[in-house]
């Protein structure tokens, strides 16, 4: 069982998928690959999805997590409890514990149970309406940049992630292979101007190439990977539901 650590101690099973094959790649690239053998792209398709996934904030395929030390929020006029689960899209929960001291724990761990719960499964948040938190010992955390006093702990088990690769991602992960390609081999430039009398030309270094070391893209490719950004990688404020 491999572990994945991002603010939060996650364990996750299943292997995870990859985003491009090596077939898929010579069929949709625009650059010419005859030069390169199949071991030698698959190198540069291995560098391009471990730069997405932690751009992603972890492997967007399917898989089951155990999060733990995940920090709730208590809502008080709902006198409920909300939690930003690290992953998405969530397919199904199956065990919730929270802590609200060394001695005090909810679990729920059955279907029925879990169905109490209300999951936005698309962004990964669950909330629970109905606690009477005055018979539980609270913790009081001043560094909550939620503003709430009170800060239970949850641990959740669950199935997340995307059973099909979106074709987005596949699409962003063929521009980032070319563009790492077309960087090692300093083919990476673009003509900057043009004269026509006694034909004068002048390259400079593609603008599109940003920051291989961060997303290594243009813009297109952030567009196309950031709906699928993991809740762990953005600042989260407020309920989606209100």
């Amino acid at each position: 069982m491999a572990t994945t650590t991002t603010t939060i101690q996650a364990k996750a099973s299943l292997a995870n998928p990859t985003y491009l094959t090596v077939t898929s790649f010579r069929s949709s690239a625009i650059i010419d690959l005859v030069e390169y053998n199949n071991a030698k792209l698959q190198e540069y398709i291995d560098r391009a999805q471990l730069m997405v996934d932690d751009w992603l904030g972890g492997n967007i395929g399917y898989s089951s997590y155990r999060d733990e030390h995940i920090r709730g929020m208590y809502d008080y006029p709902k006198n409920g409890i909300a939690i930003q689960l690290p992953r998405r899209p969530i397919d199904r929960i199956t065990k919730i514990v929270l802590t609200f001291c060394a001695s005090t724990t909810l679990t729920w761990d059955t279907a029925t149970k879990i169905a109490n719960w209300r999951i936005n499964n698309d962004i990964g948040y669950i909330e629970y309406f109905g606690l009477t938190l005055s018979d539980y010992v609270l913790n009081i955390c001043l560094r909550d940049p939620m503003a709430s006093n009170i800060i239970p702990m949850a641990e959740v088990t669950y199935y997340a992630g995307y059973r099909s690769i979106p074709d987005n991602i596949t699409k962003a992960m063929v521009i980032l292979t070319e563009q790492l390609i077309r960087v090692s081999e300093g083919s990476d430039t673009e003509i900057s101007s043009v004269s026509i009398g006694n034909y004068r030309e002048t390259n400079r270094r593609s603008k599109g190439i940003k920051s291989v070391g961060v997303i290594g893209g243009t813009d297109q490719v952030e567009r196309l990977l950031r709906p699928y950004r993991q809740p762990s990688q953005t600042m989260f404020v407020g309920g989606p539901y209100g």
